[in-house]
């Protein structure tokens, strides 16, 4: 028995001795494929790199600015592809025209800065705050990778946070309410979540980089084990827990005395609308295929009233100035409605002028506070 006892205990020993050499070795090789293949593929894909003079030239932003502030004081105007201008030509952006009178009536005073995104939603702008277009890794993470502390390899050169603003203007985004991020999570999905957030607190992941590969391989498990419910309302319910929940989680990034305003955008479709709208603008656009305004006049109303209150209850709990804006072009007969949109969310430049009009008014009548 003895004799056994020591083979299964030296058996035992080099197993265990093993593992760790595994687990020691697989270590070091992710670090190094970390090294070789994601900062360098990382640094290809930012578009966000500072150029020589301080500006920077980003592509998925509709007009370059520089990230050191300068006197100026600084407005972000936080939101998606309608912040963005989808549909205008960049003098017809709201922030552009907000920019524009701004200078007018304050020379040199005011600097407002367009992070509209297409198709941006609040989990991607909290993303951003830490280092742009980073999906799991964020900048400090990288920084203070064991391997990157010795090879100084940059991941991202800035994230939203070191534009450092005075104010920010924040415009509830629809994407964030579309059927890609209406989904439940199951007890797979809960779990990987779980430990998500959990690694995302301890010495490992601030140190070493073979934590992105464990983030992002318990992101797809969370992502993949969703299921979608079949019934409506707790569809809906699912977005507006989501959307509050991530909402509260962006705003709170930010320092506590910077004021922030929350705007609301009209889309085409209001409650009152039907079919009949969808062939009318069908026929004003000259669509054939009507399956997306079918789902458009369906969805957009309830998309829409979410938003107002998720707005409205973290304007009451922050003490945030809250305010829908379009509210002429909200009330108009369908066919007179037509006319300030390029499709059933984007407005054209007869809307977006009105929008920052309001915009201006509001923050003239605020004294910006």
């Amino acid at each position: 028995m003895k004799h056994t006892d020591m083979v299964l205990s030296r058996y035992y020993s080099r197993f265990a001795i093993v593992v760790m050499v595994g687990c020691l070795y697989s270590l070091v090789a992710s670090e190094i494929i970390f090294y070789l293949f994601k900062g360098g593929f990382y640094t290809k894909m930012n578009n966000h790199k500072s150029t020589p003079n301080g500006a920077d030239e980003m592509k998925i932003y509709r007009e370059s600015f520089s990230v050191q502030k300068g006197k100026r004081f600084r407005i972000l105007a936080i939101g998606g592809s309608t912040t963005y201008g989808v549909g205008v030509n960049t003098a017809f952006t709201w922030p552009h025209m907000l920019q524009e009178k701004l200078d007018s009536n304050f020379p040199e005073k005011y600097e407002v800065i367009n992070l509209g995104i297409k198709g941006g939603h609040i989990e991607e702008f909290i993303q951003n705050y830490y280092a742009s277009l980073t999906e799991f890794i964020s900048k400090e993470d990288w920084d203070n990778s064991l391997l990157n502390g010795t090879f100084k390899i940059p991941h991202a050169d800035w994230g939203w946070k070191d534009l450092n603003p005075d104010l920010i203007i924040i415009a509830t985004t629809i994407t964030d309410m579309m059927n890609d991020f209406i989904s439940e999570r199951n007890r797979t999905a809960v779990f990987a979540q779980y430990l998500h957030h959990m690694l995302e607190r301890t010495w490992f992941c601030q140190n070493m980089a073979l934590c992105f590969y464990m983030k992002k391989e318990l992101a797809t498990i969370d992502f993949n084990s969703r299921t979608n419910p079949l019934d409506e309302s707790r569809k809906l319910d699912l977005i507006q827990k989501d959307y509050m929940s991530h909402f509260e989680q962006f705003i709170n990034l930010w320092r506590k005395d910077i004021p922030i305003y929350l705007v609301g955008f009209p889309v085409l479709f209001n409650a009152s609308d039907g079919n009949n709208d969808v062939e009318k603008a069908a026929r004003y656009w000259n669509i054939q295929d009507k399956s997306n305004l079918y789902k458009n006049v369906a969805l957009l109303p309830k998309f829409v009233a979410i938003g107002q209150k998720v707005a409205y209850t973290i304007a009451t709990k922050y003490n945030y100035h809250y305010e829908e804006l379009g509210e002429e072009i909200r009330t108009l007969p369908f066919n007179d409605r037509l006319e300030y949109y390029v499709d059933s969310v984007h407005m054209n430049s007869k809307g977006t002028i009105i929008l920052a009009e309001q915009i201006y008014d509001y923050l003239v009548d605020n004294k910006f506070k």
